[in-house]
């Protein structure tokens, strides 16, 4: 139905409806999970929103070209990769893995630097991408970082769920870490109380799925 001519218009309405809705509310959700609240501490997501720490406009550009998956929209993602905000360079990344394997492999020595970012979001989405597009080395490497990144403990959850959700991604090329992630504790101490039940489940999840693999 989506692509009927019949619906078009009703599409093209429902678009621009939910466009506005999103630049009304300045919706928050272009941001990493964890940025979210590390953006708005001593405040809200919704005053946070509304200043300078959340510049939207620019991020909602970069997420919306990250998802619109156009071939000529590779060079620009890269850029994004060096921009001063590290939501915009986590939609660049993001963009990249979202092209596959001829996106990742048109871009994989940016990639590689981005596993050095400051964002550990940014590391996770590269090392996602180059793990399930790149060479014997670069897995490698992004294997390696996404082990670092994993430990609730030193990177707080959300960093870690990321990380977990990618190793799980990668199958059977990640199960190296099988051995640290089983070593990590079901309910880690010295993680916000209330998500410390997230990344146990997700232990025990990405655990029974590398198994399985």
């Amino acid at each position: 139905m989506v692509k009927s001519k019949e619906y078009a218009e009703v599409l093209k309405k429902m678009r621009k409806a939910h466009l506005d809705h999103i630049n009304k509310i300045i919706d928050v959700g272009f941001l990493p999970e964890g940025e979210i609240h590390s953006r708005a501490e001593g405040s809200t997501p919704y005053e946070m929103a509304r200043t300078e720490k959340y510049p939207f406009k620019r991020i909602f550009l970069a997420a919306d070209m990250a998802a619109g998956l156009s071939p000529w929209a590779t060079k620009t993602l890269t850029t994004y990769l060096r921009d001063k905000d590290s939501a915009v360079r986590y939609w660049g990344a993001m963009g990249l893995l979202m092209r596959g394997k001829k996106g990742v492999s048109m871009t994989a020595k940016h990639l590689e630097k981005a596993l050095s970012d400051d964002s550990p979001y940014v590391r996770v989405v590269a090392a996602e991408a180059l793990g399930k597009y790149g060479n014997k080395e670069q897995i490698a490497n992004a294997v390696e970082t996404l082990g670092q990144i994993a430990d609730p403990i030193k990177n707080g959850c959300f960093p870690s769920m990321l990380a977990m959700s990618a190793i799980d991604h990668l199958d059977d090329k990640s199960k190296s870490l099988l051995p640290l992630i089983e070593s990590m504790p079901q309910i880690p101490e010295g993680v916000d109380k209330r998500f410390q039940g997230y990344v146990g489940r997700l232990v025990n999840t990405t655990l029974e799925e590398l198994k399985a693999k």
